[in-house]
């Protein structure tokens, strides 16, 4: 340490010692190149396949390597351009195929109603006929709730009429179909 018109001057070897977070970084910097160091060593036909690749252009070592199905650590990170991207997207886009996505969609694709079948797109516009039928009924008559009577005949008007729109037979169509569109809240009239 040095003195200077009042203020303390700290050498850099002086630094590293008092402050701790300084030297954990040190040691995962020196960890992480290590591990990639030894990866790299550990397979030193994939290496030289690569830089073929990257470097000189040359991609037939590193087909040849990936046809054969020989393994690679797909998880490094590899500095391209200043990017850090994981070893198996560079590979891929070497070899000019795309790599898989990161994270694969779960769950069912999502439902088109147009695709669906006739009985069941009738089903939907009956449920979307009562649901009209009901927020006029509320409106007409003042009141939050319609009795079941009430709602009974307005879908059995609805079901002829779909049936005749979308061409199915009447007693294809489910009044309870129609029941569970408008309670599950499918069909929502604000």
């Amino acid at each position: 340490m040095k003195e200077r018109g009042g203020a303390i001057e700290v050498s850099a070897s002086h630094k590293t010692a008092v402050d701790p977070t300084t030297d954990e970084r040190a040691v995962a910097n020196s960890d992480y190149e290590e591990r990639v160091g030894k990866a790299w060593e550990a397979d030193q036909e994939f290496s030289n396949a690569l830089y073929m690749a990257y470097v000189a252009g040359e991609l037939k070592l590193l087909r040849d390597y990936v046809a054969a199905g020989k393994p690679f650590q797909p998880d490094i990170p590899v500095d391209v351009g200043g990017e850090l991207i994981p070893m198996h997207v560079l590979v891929a886009q070497l070899l000019g195929s795309q790599a898989q996505q990161e994270t694969p969609r779960h769950g069912r694709p999502h439902r088109v109603p147009s695709a669906a079948p006739a009985i069941e797109q009738a089903e939907r516009n009956a449920a979307w006929l009562v649901a009209f039928m009901l927020k006029s009924w509320r409106e007409q008559n003042h009141r939050k709730r319609v009795p079941g009577a009430e709602v009974s005949k307005m879908i059995s008007a609805t079901i002829t009429e779909a049936a005749n729109a979308f061409h199915v037979p009447v007693n294809t169509i489910k009044e309870c179909n129609i029941r569970t569109l408008l309670k599950n809240g499918s069909v929502v009239v604000l």
